[in-house]
């Protein structure tokens, strides 16, 4: 099929047509380009090692080619005539029998020809090597397509990275003798707890695509609520009244799965979610980000507490409870969860 084309594009001229590879060398490359362009049309995947050899040894032959047709010194018709032997002053040749096949290579489009033979010559390998090509493709869109869904659904209860915060209070710095508070303490408490919190890493970061919350967000009421389980004894907590790493409340919620299991951190989260969502339908101006904040709140007293945004933590323990999960949230964000 190339050397078809090739044959239709690359005819022969009129003999008083003069030719000139300087002013015609933007046509032939605009041509090259396009059945390169089809080429790599069929495959659309650039970075796929196998094809980017095959596409390599192509552009190399092309350049060559290229580099041959700029250094022609034919400059007119009767040059290039001459330089193939015949003189514009004598007769044309009668035309030979259309049926016999010269023996010689068209050298008005040799040039061309000899191109297309190192395309047509990169196709079987091209062609063999599509398959896997298309099909690491495929993955690839796949895995893309998983993580902007993922991404997306991460953003139903806000970016907690975008979410003010003081961090920790005074009263919670002394849990851990730390002579700062705030931001600093918060994060100081949350690296002291981030050898613990790796073993539950992989189940945090699960438990938080099925609900659609971000990971960081679970590892920092994780720290602040058992301190990775390093403050429990056997699952417990808050003198025997709450249970597992993120401390549900016996009193109003029936504690499933082990202590440290998906199940237990599952549930957590579905009864932080659903504090989020009544955030939303009780302050229904509130960003997302206020929500998350206003919920995070709620999950250690209650949605009655959240009276307002500037007081989201006038009740909770500490009086710093969603402002220091915040904080330590995002420091587990930039620790890759």
């Amino acid at each position: 099929m190339l050397r078809g084309f090739a044959s239709l594009s690359f005819g022969r001229q009129h003999p008083n047509a003069r030719y000139n590879p300087q002013e015609n060398a933007g046509v032939y490359a605009t041509v090259r380009c396009a059945i390169f362009v089809m080429i790599c049309a069929l495959v659309s995947v650039s970075d796929i090692r196998s094809f980017s050899l095959s596409a390599t040894r192509f552009i190399a032959a092309k350049s060559h080619v290229i580099s041959q047709a700029r250094n022609t010194k034919l400059n007119s018709w009767s040059h290039f005539a001459t330089g193939i032997g015949v003189s514009k002053s004598k007769p044309r040749p009668a035309p030979r029998d259309r049926g016999a096949k010269s023996k010689e290579p068209n050298r008005y489009i040799s040039p061309f020809c000899e191109e297309l033979n190192v395309i047509h010559s990169e196709l079987p390998k091209l062609q063999h090597e599509l398959p896997a090509v298309r099909f690491f493709a495929d993955v690839r869109f796949q895995i893309r397509t998983r993580q902007h869904l993922e991404s997306a659904d991460m953003g139903r209860y806000g970016d907690v990275m975008r979410v003010d915060t003081t961090g920790a209070s005074a009263e919670t710095s002394r849990q851990d003798n730390l002579p700062v508070q705030g931001v600093a303490a918060s994060h100081r408490m949350a690296q002291h707890d981030l050898p613990l919190m790796n073993k539950y890493k992989h189940v945090i970061e699960r438990v938080g695509r099925s609900q659609g919350v971000d990971p960081a967000v679970i590892a920092g009421i994780i720290s602040r609520e058992s301190r990775a389980g390093a403050a429990l004894q056997n699952g417990w907590g808050d003198y025997g009244n709450a249970f597992g790493l993120m401390q549900i409340d016996k009193r109003w919620h029936s504690p499933q799965g082990r202590w440290d299991s998906e199940e237990h951190v599952t549930q957590a989260t579905g009864i932080l979610t659903g504090f989020i969502d009544e955030m939303k339908s009780k302050f229904p101006s509130w960003t997302p980000e206020q929500c998350l904040k206003g919920g995070l709140a709620a999950y250690n007293m209650g949605p009655s507490s959240v009276t307002s945004y500037q007081q989201v933590d006038a009740r909770t323990t500490g009086r710093d409870y969603s402002n220091d999960v915040v904080a330590r949230a995002q420091f587990y964000k930039r620790q890759g969860y």
